[in-house]
């Protein structure tokens, strides 16, 4: 069977976001008929003699950039490298699904040439590439290929993890502020085949929030235990976190809500297919600001720590009608866009 290697595979990220970006993938290139043949999120694929062997025989190679490429990090120049190591053999190479912001290092230019197609998720990247004269596609996140609907019935409130611990912590305590729920995107610990519908048990959740600790203010200054005791002990029992094990069950969840206030950018993906109201603060790249303004959704819905510690009970963060407009043609173009890209890919 023909086969092409995706680089960068990120479904062992235990992530919804990521597990429902790599199902697309897989689905479209399967509807093509080819298997896949990949090397994972944060794996140097030039140390592997396997995936190198791989990549010389392949029919294409594609290349997930997802939120990798981006301030010169180490990963994010290693899998831009498989593009000139494509060359070599004549076998084409896409850059597909990334943003891409102040990579800057020698050689980054020539590594972006070496691609047959680039495609980007906002025009902030496409901009920031056509600046140093390399040309690129806008099309959305792979997450907007397929959502669950927009839901009839929505009440509460829900707030999401983030990557930055320290934001993750502040969100769990504004949720038991307001009385809000708390979704975590990772899916690891759970059993296989279920999942909670209402408040976790200390052990449950125990890992996830005692990392958050560590940016506490008088960490250094406190016992460990006593730490873990007074005020881990604490916000777990307070807090109603919501897990889920798979994205479907999750973008289900979240399609239910009045309000998702997002730490997390694929969070905000499924929210916003889902026509669900977001607030949403920024991650480690301009993504999140991209998607906001490629739509053109209020920037207020972009929101700092602070002020969501101002939030209160009366507050009311509906779609406007010009920004459902909007929104609904973002959303139903994403898809056809997608398409578009895997046919230009496999032409």
């Amino acid at each position: 069977m023909k086969y092409i290697v995706l680089i960068n595979d990120t479904v062992n990220e235990l992530h919804h976001g990521c597990s429902r970006v790599m199902n697309n993938i897989y689905h479209l290139v399967g509807r093509y008929g080819y298997s896949i043949r990949s090397s994972s999120v944060n794996a140097d694929w030039s140390l592997s003699e396997e995936i190198k062997s791989d990549i010389v025989g392949a029919e294409l190679v594609v290349v997930n950039g997802e939120g990798t490429i981006h301030h010169d990090a180490y990963f994010a120049r290693k899998i831009l490298e498989v593009g000139k190591f494509c060359q070599l053999y004549n076998v084409k190479s896409f850059l597909i699904n990334s943003t891409i912001q102040e990579m800057e290092y020698d050689g980054f230019f020539e590594c972006m040439r070496s691609f047959d197609g680039i495609y980007v998720r906002e025009y902030l990247s496409k901009e920031y590439l056509s600046n140093i004269g390399v040309k690129s596609t806008v099309v959305p996140d792979m997450t907007f290929y397929n959502s669950t609907g927009p839901s009839k019935v929505r009440s509460g409130v829900s707030t999401t993890c983030s990557v930055y611990e320290s934001l993750t912590f502040s969100l769990a305590e504004i949720s038991i502020s307001n009385g809000f729920e708390f979704t975590n995107i990772h899916y690891e610990g759970l059993p296989r085949g279920s999942y909670s519908s209402g408040e976790r048990s200390l052990s449950v959740v125990r890992s996830f929030l005692n990392r958050c600790l560590r940016h506490i203010r008088g960490y250094k200054m406190i016992p460990k235990k006593l730490i873990f005791r007074n005020k881990l002990t604490r916000v777990l029992k307070k807090l109603k976190v919501f897990e889920f094990n798979n994205h479907v069950s999750y973008q289900e969840h979240l399609s239910k809500k009045e309000l998702v206030i997002c730490g997390r950018y694929h969070a905000m993906c499924m929210s916003i297919a889902n026509r669900v109201p977001v607030l949403a603060l920024e991650s480690n790249s301009f993504k999140v600001s991209g998607l906001i303004s490629d739509i053109g959704l209020n920037k207020r819905r972009i929101v700092s720590e602070s002020q969501l510690y101002e939030l209160n009970g009366d507050f009311r963060f509906e779609y406007t009608s010009e920004e459902l407009s909007k929104l609904d043609s973002y959303v139903s173009n994403a898809k056809k866009s997608i398409d578009d890209m895997f046919e230009e890919i496999f032409y």
